[in-house]
């Protein structure tokens, strides 16, 4: 997908956002006011090769270096399990080398964040590969996501015949995953519009609203998986 810009106050905070939790991955650059540019792009569950040089352009295009990052945010899963490795893996190099505070979230929560507006119950819900999906119930609480239970993983079926009032869901995984019912037979399913740009987009409200209020806080970023990895595990 095409980049886009525009022009940032060379005094304006600016942030990193790196999202590759699912095969649809992204980054962008934001300040305060929120993204001035963006690239989303395609992969196999493993972006390593890609995820570098697309940082490296988004600053080129920009005008701009590592140096200008005053923060980092990173989706830190659930889902792939190479993809989630990999975002985390460029971030911590980065905060290495350079010293940028990072902060990692929930994908789930970046998938349901940009709904908080108009929404009081909301299920996010990722395709993490291999057929599974991630998801997790929130209540909306004062512009704030509250979760409900656990989150959960699954396969189609799980999903499929849990109860469904009252919640609406969002994200890839939802439109995936309704998008192959027949509408007429689920009226009680309520699956909100998706875009590809929504889940970056969450996650970059998410980390201006971190770094404005604390500005030089970093945390550890644990990846969240959920499901164990299949990468070198033998059939039984």
């Amino acid at each position: 997908m095409s980049s886009s810009s525009e022009t940032s106050s060379p005094q304006a905070p600016l942030y990193l956002i790196v999202d590759t939790s699912t095969k649809n991955c992204a980054i962008a650059l934001a300040n305060t006011s929120g993204i001035i540019y963006s690239k989303l792009w395609e992969t196999a569950y493993n972006p390593t090769s890609e995820l570098l040089p697309n940082i490296m352009t988004a600053l080129s295009h920009m005008d701009s270096t590592l140096n200008r990052i005053a923060g980092i945010g990173v989706a830190v899963g659930p889902g792939g399990f190479s993809s989630i490795r990999t975002g985390i893996s460029v971030v911590k190099g980065i905060k290495i080398a350079s010293g940028i505070p990072v902060i990692g979230f929930n994908t789930l929560d970046a998938t349901a964040y940009q709904y908080i507006d108009n929404q009081n119950l909301i299920t996010a819900v990722l395709a993490i590969g291999k057929g599974y999906f991630a998801w997790a119930d929130y209540q909306i609480v004062n512009r704030s996501l509250r979760l409900i239970g656990n989150q959960k993983v699954g396969q189609e079926t799980d999903l499929l015949t849990r109860k469904h009032t009252d919640t609406s869901y969002c994200g890839e995984g939802a439109s995936i995953l309704f998008g192959n019912v027949n509408a007429s037979a689920r009226k009680d399913v309520h699956v909100l519009p998706y875009q590809a740009e929504d889940r970056i987009n969450g996650l970059t409200q998410l980390v201006i609203c971190h770094f404005s209020k604390n500005p030089t806080i970093s945390n550890l970023l644990e990846p969240i998986y959920l499901r164990e990895p299949t990468i070198g595990k033998k059939n039984s």
